[in-house]
């Protein structure tokens, strides 16, 4: 992914977060928490996409930036895998539990993470949204697509630091 492609994929994140925000606003979906941390690690993709972007530093410092989003996108890929998953199980044996903010108030960080990872029952809703699709599903394929980008970039950047390319 050279610096041309940059920008076209900081506007797909962008746009793809602001169509989540669309779909709680305007249609009324209320994201779980899993849907939570999805958006908060989509976030962060597009802040390490913009660093990428403006920020025209040495090989070195890009080749920080392309690994900080690959563990991004891997643990984007970790949560939304788990959220299909809790969608594909009976919802009987998952209580509606604490919202997002509510268990980061009253728990520690540890408790948090296990108890996301457990999901409740708003995370085992999965409603039909596109082609059959449940959202968790599209979250789980742009974060697949947003992977694959990501290789991209570490492998172009590896093929220009090899050739000792001034231009990462």
């Amino acid at each position: 992914m050279s610096q041309r492609i940059l920008l076209p994929l900081l506007a797909l994140n962008i746009f793809v977060l602001a169509f989540v925000y669309f779909l709680q606003i305007n249609q009324g979906l209320e994201p779980c928490p899993l849907c939570i941390v999805q958006r908060w690690l989509l976030s962060g993709c597009i802040l390490l996409n913009a660093l990428m972007l403006v920020h025209r530093s040495s090989c070195i410092a890009q080749w920080m930036y392309a690994l900080m989003l690959s563990a991004l996108v891997l643990f984007g890929l970790l949560v939304a895998g788990r959220h299909v998953w809790l969608q594909h199980q009976p919802i009987s044996g998952l209580g509606c539990g604490l919202s997002l903010d509510q268990m980061l108030k009253v728990m520690p960080i540890s408790e948090v993470t296990k108890t996301l990872f457990q999901g409740s029952a708003s995370c085992q809703r999965a409603i039909p949204f596109w082609f059959g699709f449940s959202l968790a599903q599209w979250s789980l394929a742009y974060f697949l697509g947003l992977l694959g980008a990501t290789c991209y970039r570490i492998y172009w950047l590896k093929s220009s630091f090899s050739t000792n390319s001034p231009n990462c």
